[in-house]
């Protein structure tokens, strides 16, 4: 009896220590967050993904009651911070804002680090965009029919810039090849930053750049702006054509940028970051900070969010075969 007791004493108390942990967890989970956040960004500063990282950080900072912290971690088409998420605690303490390259790059390298669908949780489609056709003003073609014709003409390959391999960019410039049966060379950065630099000082011939990375330069003249990639006009840039209006029927792509985080993450943490998230995009100062930049504000469900990274991902991945295009 007294083996029994003590025995029953043990098993007591180690289903109070259990029941206490789990209260703590849960308890911890629900205060959350009772610290900063991590928002880790793929790009440089000044690139379209860090600048809507500036947009949101103060913003999230506000509504989750703790300072939303922005770390850069630029490289590998987005996929060096997007591999830093995946591996962090899924807590809910460090997040990733990413553009829809990242399910792009994984189809182009035989081991990639990372796999949107397989590494990381979806919590919200933050916003959409369009890439645009982007010329130096010292390039002598003012739309894309113009355009096709000096590359075709060209003794020497034009080049171009992206933020990466893989990148939206860079994908949406090949597109453009196919359709246009034409051939370029491809530079490809740490981000959209060092590849605006060397686009407006003439190093690089064009580009498709993000309107969020574009609109600024387009506007003071330090860039001229063909056509846009999506199926419809930007709101941002009305006065400029689709592409395939513009000369090649039947071509389109379109980006987002959206967060994403660990797998593993409890459900109410995934659901006060969608919550709050949601928050900044439906206010009318976040919106209009949003569109200011040449965003367009999304938002919606994490389920949502993940049934739209996997259509692009088959997608892509059927375009990617059709052209041929591989890792540099």
């Amino acid at each position: 009896m007294h083996c029994n007791s003590m025995m029953s004493a043990v098993a007591r108390a180690v289903a109070v220590m259990m029941l206490a942990c789990t209260t703590g967890t849960a308890h911890a989970q629900k205060d959350y967050p009772t610290r900063p956040v991590r928002l880790l960004v793929g790009s440089p500063p000044g690139g379209a993904t860090d600048t809507l990282a500036r947009i949101l950080a103060p913003r999230l900072s506000e509504g989750l009651g703790q300072q939303v912290v922005v770390d850069n971690r630029p490289g590998a088409a987005q996929l060096i911070a997007a591999e830093l998420a995946a591996r962090a605690q899924p807590d809910g303490y460090t997040i990733v804002i990413s553009p829809s390259g990242i399910i792009i790059a994984p189809l182009l390298q035989k081991k990639a680090a990372v796999d949107a669908v397989r590494d990381l949780s979806p919590i919200v489609q933050f916003v959409g965009n369009t890439n645009v056709l982007s010329i130096h003003p010292g390039v002598p073609a003012r739309s894309v029919k113009e355009l096709i014709a000096l590359m075709r003409k060209s003794p020497v390959p034009m080049t171009f810039g992206s933020s990466g391999v893989g990148s939206a960019g860079h994908l949406a410039a090949e597109l453009f090849g196919s359709y246009a049966n034409v051939k370029f060379t491809h530079v490809p950065y740490k981000g959209a930053g060092p590849a605006m630099i060397d686009l407006i000082s003439g190093r690089l011939q064009f580009s498709f750049p993000t309107t969020l990375a574009s609109i600024p330069l387009i506007k003071s003249g330090k860039l001229i702006a063909l056509g846009v990639t999506t199926a419809k006009r930007s709101a941002s840039l009305p006065d400029v054509p689709t592409i395939a209006e513009a000369g090649l029927p039947g071509y389109e792509t379109g980006t987002w940028n959206g967060v994403l985080g660990p797998l593993g993450m409890p459900r109410n943490v995934v659901n006060r970051l969608n919550r709050e998230v949601n928050r900044v995009v439906q206010s009318p100062e976040g919106r209009e900070a949003l569109l200011q930049s040449g965003a367009e504000p999304l938002g919606g469900t994490p389920e949502e969010f993940g049934a739209v990274i996997r259509r692009d991902q088959a997608k892509w991945k059927k375009v990617i075969s059709t052209i041929g295009m591989t890792a540099e």
